[in-house]
């Protein structure tokens, strides 16, 4: 599999279109919750012109404050950002685990310990909150938890977060499939994508060359090409 996704935008819609990226919802274990899914890569286009996204398969766990009562538009403050690895499962069938990290509150302020003993799960990596804090604190508080990619400028960008409980084991398996759409939220906002117009999913794991173009056309569809 690519260590760095490609996609490349034609806009032929007849006008000047701002594109958002973001990715499916991982996988999460621990106390049921929604999650909150964030505008992960933009690309401004005329008419005529070709947009290019790129995606690098690194991940973050990342730890903050929404800005606001987490909601579309809403941004990440981000507090603090570590570089995870994710399990792996070996040929042979034994098992790598993952980072797995412990995610504490101290004077109001979200934020990870140290790195603990890796137990991760395949294909994931593991965030362990302790009782430094109630579960009506982190909603009353904004804090947040969750997954990051290196976004453009050298920053790491949400691409999922959640509201976490104190107490409690998350293991957190990130996707390979993003969604592209056109509209006008910036890199970080939330996204509610039954609020969105037209998106066109793009599965990594069945584009194998990690390329992948789409087509924006005039009726305002947007198609892969294979």
């Amino acid at each position: 599999m690519a260590n760095v996704y490609k996609i490349t935008i034609a806009n032929q819609s007849g006008k000047q279109q701002r594109y958002a990226l973001f990715a499916e919802k991982p996988a999460v274990t621990g106390t049921p919750q929604e999650g909150l899914q964030h505008v992960f890569a933009t690309a401004h286009t005329a008419s005529d012109q070709i947009a290019f996204i790129e995606i690098h398969r690194q991940y973050y766990a990342m730890c903050g404050l929404f800005e606001s009562c987490p909601g579309r538009g809403v941004n990440v403050s981000v507090v603090e950002r570590r570089e995870v690895t994710l399990g792996i499962v070996h040929m042979d069938g034994t098992q790598s685990p993952g980072t797995t990290l412990s995610m504490t509150v101290i004077d109001g302020v979200p934020q990870f310990r140290q790195e603990m003993t890796l137990k991760s799960a395949a294909n994931a990596f593991e965030i362990d909150t302790d009782d430094s804090f109630t579960y009506e604190e982190a909603v009353k508080y904004n804090y947040a938890i969750g997954v990051g990619g290196p976004a453009r400028g050298g920053d790491t960008g949400a691409i999922f977060t959640f509201t976490p409980h104190p107490n409690t084991v998350y293991q957190l398996s990130p996707t390979n499939t993003f969604l592209v759409t056109a509209t006008e939220l910036e890199i970080g906002q939330l996204v509610d994508p039954s609020t969105l117009g037209k998106t066109v999913e793009v599965d990594f794991t069945k584009e194998v060359s990690g390329l992948a173009v789409i087509v924006h056309g005039v009726d305002d569809n947007l198609v892969i090409q294979h």
